[in-house]
């Protein structure tokens, strides 16, 4: 996540920590008695990096649109861990903060798209057929740290458990597609709640996980679907973008047709075909130089953003990940770096242009110690 504008803004209380830090570091890079951040300095780190939550909605074009949650610093907690630490750096400790109007306190209705104060993406992939080339898209998506959602047919799921299990094991979201790709419309209320149940037993069985989303074969669905399914804890998903892979077009008009697609919020709909696998490499290259997030549909609908502000403000690199006391969790700082304007570093600098601001700790699953829920 980079910083918000407002950054640029740094204030006095911020810069005076900046600079002063300087005066606090040994030759050698370890720290000595460090003076605890003032109070201004919180409130410039919040003004920075907070952002603030995304109520859902519902919208006559794109039906129910989820929210999203936002953070606010946690100052006095972030106080006490910069205390535990004590190596000269700012650990932040970040909360939480969820919509006022959630998805679930909408009418039941389908999902085309997640909000648009997120740069993300959500990649879907729609699967009763192509198991030849599931494994090679588990392949790359790996080798990117890239999760995706797989929308499979609980008739397929019967015949290859050890993919829909593979799917599973590298932390991909694993949804209902249906039982044998009918068209939703067409079948009477048992033989549509049939359609749910069905797959929501057999994907339960191999993943040990029951679905929470159910995407309509063919995108074929009534007014019957998204109650139905809120009535099984599960919401109706379609799509925004659509690389219509299934008719075999080149490799290079799938990532076109993504990069037409890409927006903020949106769902970009695939099949595991040769022409996806091809493409695929390309489109998260490309949706990642363009400062697109990548999640999955459930990150989207648990309203969850993409990535946390930093963990971690250090005046100078940290030579190494320093642990502090603790009760035997582990603390260490680690995380993707966060960039910061060239203009800030240099007004903060001493010396050659040396950065002195560095935040180090991203926690882009959310799932880090330091943050508060």
């Amino acid at each position: 996540m980079k910083p918000r504008p407002a950054v640029l803004g740094l204030g006095a209380g911020l810069c005076a920590w900046l600079l002063g830090g300087m005066l606090w570091m040994r030759a050698d890079g370890s720290p000595q008695s460090v003076p605890s951040p003032s109070v201004g300095v919180w409130e410039e780190v919040n003004r920075a990096w907070a952002s603030p939550p995304v109520d859902a909605r519902r919208d006559r074009v794109w039906h129910n649109v989820p929210g999203l949650s936002g953070f606010v610093l946690d100052a006095a907690a972030s106080a006490r861990e910069t205390a535990r630490f004590h190596d000269g750096a700012l650990h932040l400790v970040w909360k939480m903060v969820p919509p006022e109007v959630r998805l679930r306190d909408l009418p039941p209705d389908v999902i085309y798209r997640g909000p648009q104060a997120e740069k993300s993406v959500a990649l879907m992939v729609n699967v009763s057929w192509g198991e030849a080339y599931v494994p090679k898209m588990l392949e790359i998506l790996r080798n990117a740290h890239v999760r995706a959602t797989f929308f499979v047919d609980g008739a397929w799921a019967r015949k290859f458990p050890h993919l829909v299990r593979a799917m599973a094991q590298d932390g991909h979201a694993v949804e209902s597609h249906g039982y044998g790709h009918p068209d939703f419309r067409r079948l009477n209320d048992a033989k549509l709640a049939a359609q749910l149940d069905e797959t929501n037993r057999v994907l339960a069985a191999i993943t040990g996980r029951a679905p929470r989303l159910i995407a309509p074969p063919a995108g074929s669905y009534d007014a019957r679907l998204a109650p139905l399914a809120k009535s099984r804890g599960m919401y109706a998903i379609l799509w925004t973008a659509d690389t219509i892979d299934w008719k075999n077009p080149p490799p290079a008009a799938v990532v076109e047709r993504v990069q037409r697609g890409a927006e903020p919020g949106a769902l970009v709909l695939m099949h595991p075909t040769a022409s996806t696998v091809e493409a695929l490499p390309a489109i998260i290259r490309w949706l990642e130089a363009r400062g697109y997030r990548l999640k999955t549909v459930e990150d989207v609908i648990d309203e969850r953003p993409a990535a946390a502000p930093p963990a971690t403000l250090a005046r100078e690199p940290l030579r190494s990940a320093r642990r502090a006391p603790h009760d035997g969790a582990n603390s260490d700082v680690g995380g993707h770096a966060v960039d910061i304007p060239n203009d800030i570093a240099k007004r903060h600098s001493r010396g050659g242009g040396r950065d002195v601001l560095h935040p180090l700790g991203e926690l882009g699953d959310l799932g880090g110690d330091r943050i508060s829920l």
